[in-house]
């Protein structure tokens, strides 16, 4: 029952939902005969905690308790506020045990809706600590895979190889200018295949075809080596190791995506379900 005053009913929505259930509910519980209160805590960690905005947290969950009202919340509040808890325990523990006995009261009384979306596991937050750091060889990674993307955007054997290979991937060939093309992997014994052809012409369009921040490939002495390391994931050729430390780098980030498959991985992705806004 919604007027038990020794529960506080808490409904989870995805945030893509919030919204829209907080309109229907305030028609349907609020503005009519029920009068029932809505309450949210539309948490983030942008909000600083302290001794007075925990009491009114407090004050105003206990005033929906007694008028048996209902409260409204997303995942990621929820998550923001567990996380903010762990956080507070190295900066003040006293806010942080009384944030840890808010969220772990016993009279919260929780309805999920879109459960199987609510309880999958890969729906996290995620709260980084300390002082930032850079990406180890961060510079020769994004350029990796800006001359990856380069050479299947511009290079027209790889694009015929795309648009012939149907059952194993899809490609937007006609685009706007400078537009990225459209390019989605499926899963299967086709694009096993495709990948076989696809993988080695990506690498060698690379090395004949090098953007300005690679122009060392060009002509290199070892460019037949570097063709072999960036291509086929069980050999690195050991004649690679007197190439200087940034150059050794580049090939080691060309390798990841093409020979180690994180190409493969992120385009096998579909946008507006894996990524992207929904």
């Amino acid at each position: 029952s919604l007027k038990n005053r020794d529960k506080i009913i808490r409904i989870n929505f995805l945030s893509a939902l919030l919204n829209e259930a907080y309109s229907y509910f305030h028609q349907i519980l609020t503005a009519s005969m029920l009068g029932i209160r809505l309450y949210t805590i539309p948490f983030c960690r942008d909000i600083k905690l302290d001794e007075n905005s925990m009491a009114t947290m407090r004050n105003a969950i206990d005033c929906c308790r007694e008028e048996g009202g209902v409260v409204l919340v997303a995942p990621e509040h929820r998550l923001s506020l567990e996380l903010n808890c762990k956080e507070l325990f190295y900066q003040d523990r006293c806010v942080a045990t009384d944030l840890y006995n808010f969220i772990n009261m016993p009279q919260w009384y929780d309805i999920l809706d879109e459960c199987d979306e609510l309880l999958r596991h890969n729906y996290q937050l995620i709260y980084a600590m300390g002082a930032p750091s850079l990406l180890p060889q961060g510079p020769h990674r994004w350029r990796a895979i800006q001359t990856v993307f380069l050479a299947l955007a511009l290079d027209n054997k790889i694009k015929d190889c795309l648009c012939k290979n149907t059952e194993a991937c899809t490609f937007a060939k006609d685009t706007l200018p400078m537009e990225w093309p459209s390019i989605h992997f499926f899963e299967g014994s086709h694009l096993v295949d495709m990948l076989d052809d696809l993988i080695p012409m990506i690498a060698r369009a690379i090395i004949n075809d090098p953007p300005h921040e690679l122009s060392w490939m060009y002509g290199h002495v070892l460019s037949d080596d570097i063709l072999q390391a960036i291509s086929d994931k069980q050999t690195f050729p050991s004649s690679l190791q007197s190439l200087p430390k940034n150059y050794q780098d580049d090939v080691l980030a060309l390798r990841g995506f093409l020979a180690g498959d994180v190409l493969r991985h992120c385009l096998l992705k579909r946008h507006r379900v894996h990524y992207g806004v929904a």
